[in-house]
């Protein structure tokens, strides 16, 4: 050291140099802590926002179910109206052929009364031969 700095004037800087390196050592310190909390800080909000993502995702998921079963349950009775419907149809056609057959048959056995009627009417009646002589066999 030189000769021109007294002894004091040299301890004075090396603490100073001390209490900046402390000072420097202490910010450093605050300042990793202070990263850390925001890294901290940052986990939670991810953690946070993958919840609220996976909750949102959840009441999607079961509007839509509920979607697809009240769709299914309302094709269920659409398809149990129709049935019903083709059954009726079924049932209409049905008695429709019974009365159409009915009254075919009606109509048939009309006009064949009516041409057993007439032939007899028209035709006269068959004479009867007298035999004096019967054969045995």
């Amino acid at each position: 050291m030189p000769s021109y700095f007294p002894q004091t004037h040299n301890n004075f800087l090396s603490s100073q140099k001390r209490e900046l390196q402390e000072k420097i050592k202490q910010r450093r310190k605050e300042r990793e802590e202070h990263e850390q909390k925001e890294a901290r800080e940052r986990e939670k909000k991810r953690i946070q926002m993958g919840q609220a993502i996976a909750e949102r995702k959840r009441a999607v998921q079961e509007m839509e179910m509920k979607k697809l079963a009240e769709e299914r349950r309302r094709e269920k009775i659409e398809d149990k109206i129709a049935r019903q419907k083709v059954k009726e149809q079924i049932e209409r056609d049905r008695q429709a052929r019974k009365e159409m057959d009915a009254r075919k048959s009606n109509v048939e056995v009309t006009a064949a009364a009516q041409i057993h009627s007439t032939v007899a009417d028209t035709a006269p009646p068959a004479q009867k031969k007298a035999y004096a002589t019967t054969r045995l066999q």
